[in-house]
């Protein structure tokens, strides 16, 4: 429980949900990230004009994006040219403009061996409920047993209900 005794929150009590109670809501409208990043962009610059750089990190690593529209490409170069950045893509995701814009920016590109198996994709259909989870169920031991982690594996299905019996 919280300080208060209430729920486990340690802040000023909530009355919204009480019987009641009004509540009483700020509406704030945020604006969009198209107009967030561009604006952090220019903080890391303006820091960096001061000899604040990049709050004394000296180096960046970015992984796990796919895209990198104008503004995150804005705020990347702005962090690139005040801090060793490391950005990693997939050959997938680096399109021939991508890759021209980054090296616009002073990237290089190093490729390295592929870690993980490329996803293996399959529609299965069968007479029946019962033979279609046999096969999804043999599919995926024989995933694991060539190496690929069940974290890695998902089954997509329309209806779940359908197998709940199951």
């Amino acid at each position: 429980m919280g300080d208060n005794g209430d729920d486990g929150y340690a802040g000023p009590q909530c009355e919204a949900g009480k019987p009641g109670a009004a509540p009483e809501v700020e509406v704030v409208a945020l604006p969009p990230r198209s107009a967030c990043l561009p604006v952090a962009a220019r903080v890391v610059e303006h820091q960096s004009s001061l000899g604040e750089g990049v709050g004394g990190i000296g180096a960046i690593w970015l992984d796990g994006f796919h895209a990198l529209p104008d503004p995150e490409l804005r705020v990347i170069g702005a962090l690139g040219r005040h801090a060793d950045l490391t950005l990693t893509l997939d050959e997938r995701d680096l399109s021939a403009p991508l890759r021209a814009r980054l090296e616009a920016l002073g990237f290089r590109h190093e490729a390295l061996p592929r870690v993980r198996p490329a996803p293996a994709m399959a529609l299965v259909r069968a007479p029946n409920v019962e033979r279609e989870t046999g096969e999804i169920a043999r599919r995926i031991l024989e995933q694991a047993a060539a190496g690929r982690p069940f974290r890695e594996m998902a089954i997509v299905v329309r209806a779940a209900d359908v197998y709940a019996p199951l």
